[in-house]
């Protein structure tokens, strides 16, 4: 262990030692160590005195005048340093507090005053460095004089007096980063930065940079684009809150139920719903040969699937199909492509494949390349159209340009869910669907959209999903529906036995009567349990009651059969006791006679009237009932090797038990005990003396 150390033999610091100071407070440096917390007087060699703690001091703290820390008037203080700015010390202010007891570089926040007679706070080494008075460097309102109401009257007239919260333009300077609210002369209330508008800015919404609902919003302006605003997608901004030209990029929905962003102002310029226009790119050209297929008499059908697999065009008659490969949805496809060019060949079918931008497969279809326009696509054509029509095809899309789009909105409208599927068609919701309707889309889409069955039930499903027979959820019981299939309504009995304390939240009207959760329950008599609710509206009711589970003093095994509980094993049953289970339980426990006897039985046998195994001769008893003091000459013939390590002494002679036997002429069979004792002997033996009193 170090040997301690006192300030008596650190003669650095006894040369500061205050004694005078220090004896008045009896510190001896003596008694004291160098790593003691006692806060001692100190005195350097000009004279400085000062409190410090010991073990701080002999870590090299040293004087703190010295040092600059503290204030020495005369020499560092303010007063002595920077005269001039002692001069707008405010006295009245800072408590007591003088010039000459602070130093130049102190952070200490004061009150000055200038000569202009502004009072204002300040840290003492900010304004050491030059900082002056921010009323007349103007960083701070003065009233009358630099405000915002004295400078700016005529915008201090648009000033939003509600709300501001009681703030005025007296308040405030022009210059301000301040946000406030203003009211221009129309009427219109925006906020805006206070040095915004005195640098010219004017109001928003009469320079149409804002909305003006019902003037110049996209709703008033554009009613047919508002139409696709995506409601669910845009927080709560409607398009009777921003302009047609706005540069705002904000979610659509158009008619087919496809959402994207774009800004509002593309959109007001014409831009639509970019995947319809990649659809309609490539959907353009399948229509075009289905018109010109037609035209020339030919019955060409549109997204063939009796095959198996979807062909865009086909001729039946001929077995030919057209494939068109739009660049954008084949350019990842070519493995689908060829498994498409197997399936034809296989069933016989001649296709061909106009590949739009798109290499050659070089396999078993009849491939063209061409370029994004109608010049490559009519050239195309004509050469495959010749050839399946036998005679010269004249293709001019832009004079049949609008037969060509009629017979794609025909066709579309014509395989759309409303005609494909009209029952299904009639529960559309076009309340909630807004500007969704069932012509728009296919039975096999996988939009999700709102439907209305009969009954008024109204959910969410896939297209696709109903159109495979799929009904309403609440009707078919599959969704709970408050008022119509929850328990609360379907069996209002047994909600009455609800238990709301327990459940935690859980409510009755949110739960169908089907369900599997496990539910707490509380009847009539009070007996709370635990239940799944589709077995409760089964019919199951309490367990108590029933006597399945046991309620202490009215049907447990003690109360109901006190006889039978004394025979009770309170050794060997775990701390189970006969008050905790009931009389008809098929739990086996372990009991016990007046004649000591223990064994093991259920609950329910015993309450039945079964008894002592061992007193009525079922169990052997060694020594008393055991077939080896009962019938030591049968005994005899126990096999022992066979039966297993089981003795004449374990088993009674009543016992039905099957086991071996060995007579003395060294036969081997198996039989009953009971059968034995009762007389019966080795069944070799007696056939044999059968056999000997025939040969007689």
């Amino acid at each position: 262990m170090a040997e301690k150390k006192y300030v008596i033999d650190n003669a650095e610091l006894m040369a500061e030692w205050n004694w005078e100071k220090n004896k008045e407070l009896n510190f001896d440096p003596e008694k004291l160590t160098v790593g003691s917390g006692a806060k001692v007087w100190w005195k350097c060699q000009k004279g400085h005195e000062w409190q410090a703690v010991i073990a701080n001091r002999n870590n090299g703290n040293g004087c703190p005048y010295c040092s600059g820390r503290y204030a020495i008037k005369g020499e560092n203080d303010l007063e002595t340093v920077n005269p001039t700015l002692a001069k707008e010390w405010n006295y009245e202010k800072n408590d007591g507090l003088t010039p000459d007891e602070v130093m130049p570089n102190s952070n200490k926040k004061v009150w000055w005053t200038c000569s202009q007679g502004h009072e204002w706070q300040a840290r003492i080494n900010s304004r050491n460095g030059d900082n002056g008075c921010p009323y007349c460097a103007g960083r701070y309102c003065i009233k009358g004089e630099n405000d915002l109401q004295a400078v700016n009257p005529t915008l201090a007239k648009e000033w939003n007096y509600e709300k501001n919260d009681g703030l005025t333009p007296a308040d405030v300077m022009p210059n301000s980063n301040k946000k406030v609210w203003w009211q221009c002369q129309k009427g219109h209330e925006w906020q805006a930065v206070i040095s915004n508008r005195n640098n010219g800015n004017g109001c928003p919404y009469c320079a149409e940079r804002y909305a003006i609902k019902g003037q110049n919003d996209l709703q008033t302006v554009n009613p047919i684009l508002a139409r696709e605003w995506n409601y669910k997608k845009n927080n709560g901004l409607t398009p009777l809150d921003i302009m047609a030209n706005s540069n705002k990029k904000v979610w659509w929905q158009c008619q087919k139920g496809h959402e994207w962003q774009a800004t509002i102002n593309n959109r007001n310029n014409g831009n639509g719903c970019p995947v319809c226009n990649s659809e309609r790119k490539t959907s353009f050209p399948e229509y075009a040969i289905l018109y010109y297929l037609r035209k020339h008499g030919l019955e060409a059908m549109h997204s063939y699937r009796e095959y198996g697999y979807e062909l865009d065009i086909y001729i039946p008659s001929k077995k030919v199909a057209i494939e068109y490969d739009g660049g954008f949805w084949h350019k990842n496809r070519t493995k689908n492509d060829l498994e498409k060019n197997l399936k034809c060949e296989k069933d016989g079918i001649k296709l061909y494949r106009i590949r739009e931008g798109l290499p050659l497969l070089n396999d078993s279809s009849i491939d063209y390349v061409v370029q994004e326009n109608q010049r490559d696509l009519s050239k195309v054509l004509e050469v495959i159209l010749s050839e399946i029509v036998g005679a010269c095809v004249c293709i001019d899309m832009e004079r049949d340009v609008v037969d060509i789009e009629n017979l794609r909105v025909f066709t579309e409208k014509k395989n759309s869910l409303l005609f494909s599927n009209p029952q299904i068609g009639n529960e559309w919701n076009y309340e909630m669907n807004g500007s969704l309707k069932p012509e728009h889309f296919s039975p096999k889409s996988h939009k999700k959209i709102w439907w209305k069955c009969q009954k008024g039930h109204e959910w969410q499903a896939e297209i696709a999903n109903r159109n495979s027979g799929r009904g309403c959820p609440y009707c078919s019981g599959k969704k709970v529906l408050r008022g119509y299939n929850d328990l609360q309504t379907v069996n209002p009995d047994l909600v009455k036995e609800w238990n709301y304390e327990k459940n935690n939240g859980l409510d009755p009207t949110n739960l169908m009567p089907n369900s599997n959760k496990k539910a707490w329950w509380k009847c009539q008599k009070g007996h709370e349990w635990q239940a799944a609710i589709n077995n409760r509206n089964n019919g199951n009711g309490c367990p108590y009651c029933a006597g399945r589970y046991v309620i202490k003093g009215e049907n447990d095994l003690e109360t109901v059969n006190p006889t039978l509980a004394k025979e009770w094993n309170c050794e060997k049953n775990d701390g189970l006791t006969p008050a905790e289970v009931t009389p008809n339980s098929n739990k086996k426990v372990w009991w016990k006679c007046s004649k000591e006897h223990e064994w093991q039985a259920t609950i329910s046998s015993r309450n039945s009237g079964d008894g002592c195994p061992y007193c009525s001769g079922r169990y052997a008893v060694k020594g008393e009932t055991d077939l080896e003091t009962v019938n030591p000459t049968l005994a005899m013939e126990w096999y022992y090797e066979k039966n297993n390590g089981l003795t004449p002494a374990d088993v009674s002679p009543g016992s039905n038990k099957k086991v071996w036997w060995k007579c003395r002429e060294g036969h081997e069979w198996q039989a009953m005990i009971n059968n034995r004792n009762r007389g019966r002997g080795c069944p070799i033996c007696a056939k044999e003396k059968r056999k000997k009193k025939i040969e007689i």
